[in-house]
């Protein structure tokens, strides 16, 4: 009997809980009020781009692509400290302070940061210099102080030239007196070769393991641009390699 009446019991209890869980309600969420951002009609301007699509896709929401004009209050000073440039298109900094600074039509100059610049620095193949290729992105090796090797993005054209151009990796040794890259050799190229002059990329960051992150462009045409979404094509791609060129 005894038995019978705890099972009851429990029984009991739990099917009053199960009802008591059932009769109690959450708290009811609070929904915050929307606010609108603060506007300064003052600091907006008119659209950056202003030519027409040169494309057919459809925006996603009215004015995405024509986004406003934006004078921020932030205070910056601009200083001049190198002249006398041909068409720079990169520039990073050596150990010793100094600037490397790629000229897309294909050279190196070094520049101090009191503007001092240096000869061009020869060494390299021919690149294509036509609107948005040239030599492009330089980076020197981690170990650079012992073995002065750079690194560099460039606008290669194919052996015929009729078949285009891509977006090639290639090193080289600076050499002692500063006067020309030694031993330049691609060693990653970005194919397929297309045949236009846009939208390489490129740049070259090295991580912490002495690896290399290389950005390439889609090549601006619309027969390229789905190979961004494509794994077997280098076109609009982050492409992880070692200082081989290998995957």
């Amino acid at each position: 009997m005894l038995f019978f009446l705890l099972v009851a019991f429990t029984f009991t209890v739990s099917c009053q809980e199960q009802t008591d869980n059932k009769n109690d309600k959450e708290p009811p969420v609070e929904t915050p009020t929307p606010t609108n951002p603060p506007t300064d009609t003052d600091s907006i301007y008119p659209p950056v781009e202003t030519e027409a699509p040169n494309a057919n896709y459809k925006p996603a929401f009215e004015g995405q692509t024509r986004i406003s004009g934006v004078k921020t209050k932030t205070p910056y000073e601009v200083t001049i400290i190198a002249q006398g440039l041909s068409k720079p298109w990169a520039v990073t900094s050596l150990p010793d302070g100094r600037l490397l600074i790629t000229e897309k039509e294909g050279a190196l100059r070094i520049a101090t940061t009191a503007g001092v610049v240096g000869e061009r620095i020869s060494g390299f193949p021919e690149v294509d210099s036509r609107k948005q290729g040239g030599l492009l992105d330089v980076a020197p090796a981690p170990d650079f102080q012992t073995s002065r090797m750079l690194y560099f993005t460039l606008a290669e054209f194919a052996k015929n030239k009729s078949e285009g151009s891509l977006t090639a990796v290639g090193r080289g040794k600076l050499s002692t007196n500063e006067s020309k890259i030694e031993n330049f050799e691609i060693i990653f190229r970005a194919i397929p070769y297309y045949d236009n002059s846009m939208h390489f990329g490129s740049r070259l960051v090295f991580d912490t393991k002495g690896n290399l992150f290389v950005s390439t462009g889609e090549r601006s045409d619309m027969k390229t641009r789905p190979g961004a979404q494509l794994l077997n094509t280098g076109h609009g791609k982050v492409i992880y390699i070692t200082t081989e060129g290998k995957p």
